[in-house]
């Protein structure tokens, strides 16, 4: 039996060089189709989303140069 309101999360974590630029450039190409299909990718996030989501790890995200670069600066 499934159970309809359970969904799935599909997250790709590497590494440098572990294929994540190819990932995210195929899935942006076909975000169309993935809509049409059930999925859900973002169309707000950058295409190369890496760094994005790296602030979060990071003991002073306000240093990375993302941050900088879109002039983000830490909420206290």
């Amino acid at each position: 039996m499934k159970n309809n309101h359970v969904k799935n999360l599909y997250l790709h974590v590497g590494m440098s060089k572990t294929a994540t630029s190819s990932i995210q450039d195929t899935l942006y190409a076909n975000r169309d189709w993935l809509e049409k299909n059930d999925y859900f990718y973002s169309k707000k996030l950058p295409k190369n989303h890496s760094d994005t989501f790296r602030m979060l790890f990071w003991d002073s995200p306000e240093e990375q140069h993302t941050s900088i670069k879109l002039g983000l600066d830490v909420v206290a």
